[in-house]
């Protein structure tokens, strides 16, 4: 990606504005309306609505249009054929200043038709240029190619100087900025310069208007082909021309190319003197493009000059005129040049800020480039296919050419051995077709079969595993429950033992059930930043009770040194677990077990050491097989443990072996990948994705998430016990993303600015306590939908029916179960997730049929009425909905995708082709009639978008 915008000469419009001109000059509009109101017949009326809809064309393309359908119907109702031909080009301009490319080609290809039909070659020249300057803005370039090259022969043939000098600058920009084969571009440009220097006195005068532009090209390409001085030399020509023409427009952007110029050069006082000249010039154009243009590299020169204030107000203001605009490559560049003056001025969180945004629209238009380049090889293709075709059809002719005799004998011999060739052929290609057909049918049927037996083994593990977790539960609750009823003594040890065990078996089961998982493919890694080698650390100090009870010698090996990298807690710590206790398991009082950890590039290298009993040679190949146990050995132990280690380890794509020697021990050695991150970066995530947690008063505490996801949902916590707060976010953080808050106040303020995906809050607090801030959400459009969880000291029924009567959706006491607590949390974010699919069941939006707050039914109910009123304006814009039911757009979108999971442009597009189908099935009209009474602008884009929808086109209901 360049560093820095690079104006392009390549003046699309101007050209078209020349083509006008030469139809009809443009007096005052004042004037002409006058004249038009007043003109004695419908000849003369016509002439001025075509000089109005010139007038009009870049300043109000739909009032342009206006006029111009006015002069179409008069010239049809005269059957003046020029009338009509110059009234469809000129409806064809307004839709390209609109940039509706296809209802601009149907336009122009009228236009040409018309001026064909008699014989106007001049006039059809027109509308041929800009059907190829459409192609070339839609990405098209071997089609804009295909047509420029064909109205250049028109033109050459009917001697037009003037529209091949503008069609070879066409084509060269083609080249230069689309092609990127600035060699090419420079051969029609200097064919464009020779026309003009061998023509005649008068017409070389009438020619020169054309020569800014053919310099500044040449510039561009001398520019990109490295050769910086002669790209000077010919900006310089260009703004000298420009100047002496007083074509303030071209000279505009002649100062904005030197300034690029400059500015690549590191000469960045003389660029923003450029810039600022070019700026100059644009603003009395009142042009947007050149301004957006200027704006944004006279702020990027100031930046490199140290003057970062003054600067980033021009990129601002040019950011702001480029979302106005959606110019995204300028928003881009703004987003850049934002990024590098405020890591300059050594402001990192706003320089991250700009960076993330830049990010965005870099992807975005990536993405569209992509979509061009694909269209650019489908046309590519067609056209090769084409020549193909026209390659046979020539060497046929040739063929009929030879004798008679000769043909017939040759081609009956041909088609003899033609036929003889396509039935061996033919037969060949049934016989391997059917073999093929066969042993596909073959593979499915086993791969069919094997996939019902691992879906079987599957639902069997778990099935059975549920089964066990329902006594197990029972046995452990009442074992708890007897431990406390009964004092201290042999009996309680029992209950010990039982606790112990049953714990241990739900262990068992857990193991059976992540083995199902892993063999179905539905077990995933979800890898989390943070130090490995801490986390590692805890895990491996938590069996230090376990060797001293054992009165086993424990050694730990792990560099001190924090190693930030990017892994899944959970898959390492079930592979740690399980080998540190096959470890223990196997070795007896007294002896010794090793866990060595090393760093590698991107990887850990683990290494589990026993003095145990050890493993005989034969059974060694065998340990990781599931219920494997080695034969005559008296040690517990089901054979699930080392399975399930390998099948983790695997998931990771890493090796898992085991070395052993009977009675003297057995070692395992992992190599396990992980992905390393920046340090740097890590801070700057953290910076960007975390929320400040805002205490009483004014004063905001510090502590942040260590690492966030932005596809995790978004949970608010309003708490005012900062150390109670503290610990239910470090319990949810590696599930969800967290915010924080200290009172009612400022949680409702919070939940109104970021919708959380489900807000847990205290009952007592300061300011607002979490009765009236239940209230407040559940009465608020903005927030009505939001899940709420109290959380409260408070556990008798009169307290629990008072905060669910005011909205809350469920309610915990303190001190409250972890695990229950995230299930509670995962529930209520799932039901509202099955609430936005009933909401929006089959397409059709249905408020009334799903039981929520009444807030919500209303607010939907508001928001399709207003739809519905203005079903047939297809310029009812989001911001006009949103302005009505009295939100902000980006509230009006966060609400809609909360409710109903669709944006607003798309539930607005939905309601429209329902109502389409509904008019569809009862043959209210054509497909066409009812594309523009449900607002769509394009009965083709109405076509795709309901085959999109329901699957079949409109003509198909």
């Amino acid at each position: 990606m360049t560093r820095r915008i690079t104006s392009i000469i390549v003046f699309i419009f101007m050209m078209i504005g020349a083509s006008v001109y030469s139809l009809a000059q443009t007096p005052e509009i004042d004037s002409l309306i006058h004249q038009a109101d007043i003109a004695p017949n419908d000849s003369i009326r016509m002439e001025y609505l075509l000089d109005l809809s010139i007038a009009f064309r870049d300043r109000d393309p739909k009032e342009s249009r206006k006029y111009a359908q006015e002069a179409l119907a008069i010239a049809e109702g005269i059957d003046f054929l020029r009338g009509i031909g110059n009234g469809h080009y000129f409806i064809g301009i307004s839709y390209y200043y609109e940039s509706k490319w296809d209802t601009a080609i149907a336009s122009l290809e009228a236009s040409k038709a018309v001026f064909e039909s008699y014989g106007d070659s001049l006039r059809m020249s027109l509308p041929m240029e800009l059907i190829a300057v459409v192609n070339q803005r839609r990405g098209n370039s071997p089609l804009a190619l295909e047509s420029y090259f064909e109205v250049l022969k028109l033109l050459e043939r009917i001697n037009d100087p003037a529209g091949q000098l503008s069609i070879l600058i066409n084509i060269a920009s083609l080249f230069s900025n689309h092609l990127e084969n600035y060699e090419r571009a420079l051969v029609h440009l200097k064919r464009a310069e020779s026309i003009y220097e061998t023509a005649h006195d008068t017409t070389r005068a009438a020619l020169k208007r054309f020569l800014p532009n053919i310099y500044s090209n040449m510039g561009i390409c001398y520019k990109n082909m490295k050769d910086p001085t002669l790209a000077e030399t010919y900006y310089l020509k260009a703004l000298n021309i420009s100047k002496e023409l007083d074509n303030l427009m071209q000279g505009s952007f002649a100062n904005n190319n030197l300034g690029s110029l400059a500015q690549d050069r590191k000469q960045f006082k003389k660029a923003l003197a450029y810039y600022q000249a070019a700026q100059k010039g644009f603003d009395e154009l009142d042009y947007t493009y050149g301004r957006v243009v200027s704006f944004i590299n006279v702020g990027s020169a100031m930046g490199e000059l140290g003057q970062f204030e003054e600067g980033n107000v021009f990129l601002e203001k040019g950011l702001a005129m480029a979302i106005e605009h959606q110019q995204k490559p300028q928003i881009r560049s703004a987003y850049q040049y934002l990024a590098n003056n405020y890591k300059l001025e050594g402001k990192y969180q706003q320089a991250f800020e700009m960076l993330e945004q830049f990010n965005v629209i870099n992807d975005s238009l990536l993405a569209e480039e992509g979509r061009e380049q694909l269209s650019e090889m489908e046309v590519k293709y067609e056209a090769e296919k084409k020549d193909a075709e026209i390659a046979r059809k020539e060497l046929e002719r040739q063929k009929e050419r030879q004798g008679k005799i000769w043909a017939i004998v040759v081609a009956g011999g041909i088609l003899l051995m033609g036929i003889i060739g396509f039935l061996l052929f033919y037969i060949q290609q049934q016989n391997r077709k059917r073999q093929t057909l066969m042993a596909l049918r073959l593979k499915r049927v086993e791969a069919n079969n094997l996939r019902q037996l691992d879906q079987l083994k599957s639902r069997f593990f778990a099935n059975i595993s549920h089964e066990f977790r329902t006594p197990l539960t029972l046995i452990l609750g009442l074992a708890q429950q007897l431990k406390k009823a009964i004092p201290a003594g042999p009996e309680n040890k029992s209950l010990a033992q039982i606790s112990h065990n049953g714990l241990r078996l739900l262990d068992l089961i857990q193991q059976l059930l992540d083995l199902s998982r892993l063999e179905a493919g539905r077990m995933q890694l979800s890898p989390k930043n943070g130090d490995i080698m801490g986390f590692i650390r805890g895990v491996s100090h938590s069996f230090h009770s376990l060797a001293d009870n054992k009165e086993i010698l424990y050694q730990i090996e792990i560099p001190e040194k924090p190693l930030p990298a990017s892994f899944d807690p959970d898959k390492l710590q079930k592979i740690l677990s399980n080998l540190l206790s096959n470890a223990f398991k196997f070795t007896e009082e007294e002896g010794k077990v090793r866990l060595s950890i090393a760093a590698k590039e991107d990887h850990l290298e683990i290494v589990v050491e026993d003095s145990g009993i050890g493993i005989p040679e034969e059974h060694l190949d065998h340990i990781f097989d599931r219920f494997y146990r080695v034969e005559g050995s008296t040690m517990q132990g089901a054979g699930i443990g080392l399975a399930l280690t390998k099948e983790l380890v695997q998931l990771h794509e890493g090796k898992i072996v085991a070395v052993s020697e009977v009675n003297k021990g057995t070692s395992f050695w992992v190599r396990l990948p992980f992905w390393a991150i920046d340090p740097a970066l890590s801070e700057m995530e953290e910076a960007a994705h975390s929320k400040p947690i805002l205490e009483h008063g004014s004063q905001s505490a510090t502590e942040k998430p260590l690492f966030t996801d932005s596809k995790k949902p978004t949970l608010l916590v309003v708490e005012d016990h900062t150390e109670v707060r503290h610990f239910i976010r470090q319990q949810l953080a590696s599930h969800y993303t967290i915010l924080e808050a200290a009172n009612g106040t400022i949680g409702l303020a919070e939940a109104k600015a970021h919708q959380p995906d489900l807000i847990i809050t205290d009952v007592m607090m300061p300011e607002m306590d979490g009765h009236d801030l239940t209230h407040a959400l559940k009465t608020e459009a903005l927030t009505s939908h939001i899940p709420v969880i109290m959380l409260t000291a408070k556990g008798d029924r009169d307290s629990k029916l008072e905060g669910l009567e005011t909205g809350a959706d469920d309610y915990l006491t303190k001190p409250f179960d972890q695990d229950e607590l995230l299930v509670r949390i995962n529930n209520l974010i799932k039901q509202r997730a099955l609430l936005r699919e009933k909401f929006s069941e089959g397409g059709v939006l249905r408020p009334k049929a799903v039981s929520v707050t009444s807030v919500d039914e209303v607010f939907l109910g508001k928001v399709m009425e207003v739809v519905e009123i203005n079903i047939q304006n297809e310029h009812f814009s989001i911001e006009a909905l949103a302005e009505a039911v009295n939100l902000s757009r980006s509230q009006l979108h966060k609400k809609l995708k909360a409710l109903t999971d669709m944006s607003p442009s798309v539930f607005v597009r939905t309601m429209r082709l329902h109502r389409a189908k509904s008019f569809l099935e009862q043959k209210a009209g054509t497909a066409a009639e009812i594309s523009y009474l449900v607002g769509f602008s394009s009965p083709a884009y109405f076509s795709k978008c309901f085959k999109d929808e329901f699957g079949v086109s409109p003509g198909e209901v």
